[in-house]
């Protein structure tokens, strides 16, 4: 599955879905997980059906199922051609904002 071609909300329904089965697979009932998590069966069942949770209790649900290494890659850049690698080697830590543009009105 390609999930760059899906809507966020069919990518959110489908990684929803991965941690389900999951789930099951390790024999936890979602209020089980939850307790392990340190969250409400309400949330366990929000994030399995693609609702909002935070982020913090996407990584707590994933830890708790032993998937963690799988977020090792997750989102790590990784430049395709020379100019890139130049251009990444060169990226600042930080961007500021020029002196004097800060709450700038245009």
């Amino acid at each position: 599955m390609n999930l760059g071609l899906y809507a966020p909300a069919q990518i959110a329904a489908e990684l929803a879905g991965r941690l389900r089965k999951h789930r099951i697979a390790q024999g936890f009932t979602q209020a089980e997980l939850a307790s392990r998590v340190g969250v409400s069966k309400a949330t366990v069942l929000n994030l399995e059906t693609g609702k909002n949770v935070s982020f913090e209790t996407v990584i707590a649900v994933v830890q708790v199922l032993g998937l963690a290494i799988q977020l090792e890659n997750l989102f790590v850049y990784q430049p395709r051609t020379i100019a890139e690698l130049e251009k990444a080697a060169a990226l600042p830590l930080r961007v500021r904002h020029p002196k004097g543009s800060y709450g700038a009105k245009d």
